[in-house]
């Protein structure tokens, strides 16, 4: 899955320079948008371009408490951890105080007296937004009393102190409290190749459509399926080939569905409120079968004798052998490269099965014929669609007796694959398509205590063939 799109780089807004002439406290605010449940980090700094030391700090940070929510309090690395965390309390009105307070790592002495010609780190503080209304929200940072910024030098009395946030510098912070919108959407099918066995079975085949909305702010929601309502997909090909579900984001095929399609266009399409609608397109390959063709592994069922058996008395039951349909179809998208077409698939376990002359044999479960009696009957697949050709073979039911040469049995635990020489097919600028024919080997390891292991049945009798007499 590859796909493109544009991105357009802004540049980041200036931030204004911070040179008092006397010692002073910078708290830093986000300049750009957040957004509701977004946790926000406010940094506070000293600032004394005369390089004077600075041994401890206590500063009361007040918030609104009806727009932030108190995280947590990182120290910078140069300062002692205190005690105890800072806890905020109630400070009258919507506001909460937190009292960040703490003193160099050798105390509150010349020695643990931190100096820099630029700023001195202090504490980042973390707030989580609880405000919802896009705008400006004015106030919402402040400090109350005054910081005090320790140090055995008095130019760090009565500091000053100032907040640099997105509106501009000021004595209180403020936020740009962003709404948030969906930004665009990513979409897929749980299926891309869909394969109309109801061609075949009469049942309606469905694949679930989905997507992820890319918001400015948030997780992404996953839509699609029975999570929505509201959904609109549109078959952007126009060819009846598909039944779209609007309601629960599903895309159906059905046995009225005959038509191939590689490559089909699905628009999925959602709401955006008062903004254009978000929607992606995801494409489908449709395949419909044809060509099937039904043979059996023998034509003809003979009557069964036992081991070394006498001539039977009258009594006795006639047995008849046994055989196993095979149905294959040809499978393809409406492509017209060699990948677009699947030749002779298994498809057995898809159809029902019917004999003409149930008298002669019937059909058992798994496609299985069994021997009634002595005559002929006619084997088919039950038709769900006239569009697909039903194919028959003719079994035969003959009293000619064959005998049970042996019993054989066959304990599996696993099937191991086996993959042949790769057959390199047409190929196109994008790609090169390869078939790789499989083959399967029967396991026999029964190498761990309780381990178990299925075990099949074969009898081969005097005329050659070999039936599967599992559980018979």
């Amino acid at each position: 899955v590859s796909g493109s799109s544009n991105i357009q780089l802004q540049a980041a807004p200036s931030i204004p320079a911070f040179n008092p002439s006397t010692p002073g406290l910078l708290v830093a605010l986000p300049y750009g948008p957040v957004y509701m449940g977004e946790v926000i980090k406010v940094t506070l700094e000293a600032v004394n371009s005369l390089a004077q030391g600075l041994t401890g700090f206590t500063i009361p940070l007040m918030y609104n408490m009806q727009q932030l929510s108190f995280v947590s309090a990182q120290l910078s690395g140069l300062w002692l951890t205190p005690s105890q965390a800072p806890v905020p309390g109630a400070s009258g009105g919507n506001f909460y105080v937190v009292t960040l307070q703490t003193y160099g790592r050798a105390g509150n002495n010349p020695d643990s007296a931190y100096r820099s010609s630029s700023s001195i780190p202090l504490v980042d503080v973390y707030f989580r937004v609880i405000f919802n209304t896009a705008g400006t929200a004015a106030n919402v940072i402040a400090i109350n009393p005054a910081p005090s910024l320790f140090s055995f030098n008095p130019s760090w009395t009565n500091p000053y102190y100032q907040f640099n946030s997105f509106n501009g510098q000021g004595s209180t912070g403020a936020l740009n409290i962003g709404a948030v919108s969906i930004l665009g959407m990513w979409a897929w099918a749980d299926t891309h190749d869909i394969f109309n066995t109801a061609a075949l079975t009469g049942q309606r085949v469905t694949t679930v459509l989905r997507g992820v909305l890319v918001k400015t702010f948030g997780t992404m929601d996953v839509i699609g399926g029975d999570t929505v309502t509201g959904c609109v997909i549109m078959d952007g090909s126009g060819a009846a080939t598909t039944l779209l579900d609007q309601t629960v984001c599903k895309l159906t095929v059905d046995v009225v569905n005959t038509v191939p399609d590689k490559g089909l266009p699905v628009i999925v399409s959602l709401p955006n409120g008062n903004q254009a609608d978000v929607s992606a397109q995801v494409q489908l390959n449709v395949w419909y079968p044809s060509n099937l063709a039904l043979s059996a592994a023998d034509t003809t069922l003979n009557k069964v004798l036992p081991i070394n058996a006498a001539t039977p008395s009258a009594s006795c039951l006639d047995m008849y052998q046994s055989t196993t349909l095979t149905l294959t179809a040809d499978w393809s998208n409406g492509g017209t490269a060699a990948a677009d077409t699947w030749r002779a698939a298994d498809v057995t376990d898809l159809a029902t099965y019917k004999s003409s002359n149930t008298n002669v044999a019937i059909i058992q479960t798994g496609g299985i014929v069994k021997g009634i009696h002595s005559g002929t009957t006619t084997i088919s697949i039950n038709p769900v669609t006239s569009v697909v050709p039903s194919p028959s073979l003719t079994i035969t039911v003959s009293d000619n007796a064959v005998c049970l040469r042996q019993l054989s049995a066959l304990a599996t635990t696993g099937a191991a694959l086996n993959a042949s020489t790769v057959t390199a097919l047409a190929a196109t600028p994008a790609r090169t398509a390869v078939r790789t024919p499989l083959s399967w080997k029967a396991q026999q390891q029964l190498v761990w205590e309780d381990s178990s292991a299925l075990v099949l049945t074969y009898a081969t009798f005097t005329d050659g063939s070999v039936m599967d007499v599992s559980g018979r």
